[in-house]
């Protein structure tokens, strides 16, 4: 090139394209000093950390119920202040490739929110390379985002023991079998065909949108917990049954009836204990080598109200679920907040190659093809 040019054109030419590369890479030191000298103001002064939503949740884009009031964190949904956000979340379902926003600076975490089991999220692209942390309901999960809270041993007198009057329990059964609520009519669990086995040889009700009997089809309101409680309290187990048998997943079918009066019947028992959940608290078709064992085994159950009650006993233990306020400190909105506040975990600017395959790899999940495989043995 300089062959072509004078000499002295040349020099200034690469003059040029020096200032140019020097000017830009100032302004990213630039960038990074400026963000690392707000970070340690916002530890000691107390600053508010920001987390943008970038995308919406399943289409809603009201944040109001997001936040966290125990740390120095705000949630927003306001585009504009990208350039300030110290966390930038992108929902799996509701990312638009054509709305993809770069990084402001380096240090800027970008985040994939899931609380679906692989199965639901492999059904929608993710840009490689692209994201920071993972937050879900998974323990592996950079950030953890839980449907429900923890089973804890507590020291001190248990004041808050679930109802361990067995006598209550009993009287409650109005010889009433399993019952369920089920409205997702096709899972990868393959729940369904567990369902219809163990209904040839017990009755289940089924309440919900894929129940038979139109009657049941709307059950209790959504909002009525009373009348849920109420219901599931006089049969004697209940199906805890998910959509997909992953590591931790675990969702409102058992957090929002744990405290009940009737036994949970779960897919597989080590993804509960695993979590803390008492191993004698439930019962596990993944015990039973074939479903007309467990349904002899549930009528022995209930002619025997003393084995029965054994299911009950943890109750009487120094352990409970940590109330919600407690377990929200280390779980969603303040989990991620806590992080943003740990120097190390913000400096690291490591990004996930595959977000897919990572989190399809942490999740662990029994294939829809094995677990049809598995009942059909059953």
């Amino acid at each position: 090139m300089c062959q072509m040019l004078n000499y002295k054109t040349c020099c200034v030419l690469m003059i040029c394209v020096a200032a140019i590369y020097i000017v830009y890479y100032l302004k990213w030191i630039k960038v990074d000093k400026n963000y690392e000298r707000i970070f340690h103001q916002s530890l000691s002064k107390n600053i508010s950390k920001k987390i943008l939503f970038w995308t919406t949740v399943f289409g809603s884009s009201d944040v109001s119920h997001l936040g966290c009031k125990s740390f120095n964190c705000i949630v927003t949904n306001n585009k504009s202040l990208l350039s300030t956000s110290d966390a930038v979340v992108f929902h799996f379902s509701d990312i638009n490739y054509d709305n993809l926003p770069n990084r402001a600076f380096k240090l800027q975490k970008f985040i994939y929110f899931t609380m679906e089991a692989p199965f639901s999220t492999k059904n929608y692209e993710a840009p490689k390379n692209y994201f920071n942390w993972i937050m879900s309901y998974n323990r592996k999960s950079d950030v953890l985002y839980q449907y429900g809270s923890k089973w804890i041993v507590v020291n001190e007198s248990n004041n808050h023991r679930l109802d361990n009057n067995y006598k209550n329990i009993l009287l409650k059964k109005k010889h009433k079998k399993i019952i369920g609520f089920i409205s997702n009519c096709k899972s990868n669990s393959g729940r369904e065909q567990v369902i219809k086995k163990l209904s040839k040889l017990m009755p289940i009700d089924i309440y919900g949108k894929c129940s038979n009997d139109e009657t049941k089809k709307f059950g209790c309101r959504s909002n009525n917990k009373e009348c849920e409680k109420n219901l599931i309290n006089s049969y004697y187990f209940y199906l805890a049954l998910e959509n997909a048998v992953c590591n931790d997943y675990i969702t409102e079918k058992y957090w929002s009836r744990y405290m009940y009066d009737s036994v949970p019947i779960v897919m597989r028992r080590d993804i509960y204990i695993n979590t803390g959940i008492p191993n004698s608290s439930l019962i596990s078709i993944s015990d039973y080598k074939t479903s007309k064992e467990m349904v002899e085994h549930l009528n022995y159950l209930m002619n025997n109200p003393k084995e029965y009650l054994k299911y009950f006993e943890y109750r009487n233990t120094n352990i409970k679920v940590m109330s919600w306020d407690q377990f929200n400190l280390i779980n969603g909105i303040c989990a991620l907040c806590n992080k943003l506040n740990d120097y190390v975990s913000i400096q690291s600017q490591n990004r996930i190659y595959d977000v897919l395959q990572l989190y399809s790899s942490i999740n662990n999940c029994t294939t829809s093809k094995n677990a049809i495989a598995f009942i059909n043995n059953w």
